[in-house]
């Protein structure tokens, strides 16, 4: 299933969509397309799951941005960034 989403900018954006969405039951597989705005999840789980944790990591459906959720995916980002160096 394909979510196009806001504020996607970089490795570390796309490492912690990664690590949250594969919290979720059900989730396979995750793939961040960073030059379309775009994640891939396959499996077999509810889709407003997926939206929830999108938007809770700050990475809204297009459209429905705002400063806050900016704000929470600048700090997402640093923290994908962070993971990623320890592994």
């Amino acid at each position: 299933m394909e979510f196009l989403i806001e504020n996607l900018k970089c490795g570390g954006c796309a490492n912690s969509i990664k690590i949250g969405l594969r919290e979720i039951n059900g989730v396979e597989k995750v793939e961040v397309v960073r030059e379309e705005s775009k994640v891939l999840v396959d499996g077999n789980f509810d889709a407003e799951q997926i939206w929830k944790k999108l938007d809770g990591l700050g990475y809204p459906k297009q459209g429905d941005n705002t400063f806050f959720k900016q704000s929470k995916s600048m700090v997402s980002c640093v923290i994908g960034k962070f993971e990623s160096h320890e592994n």
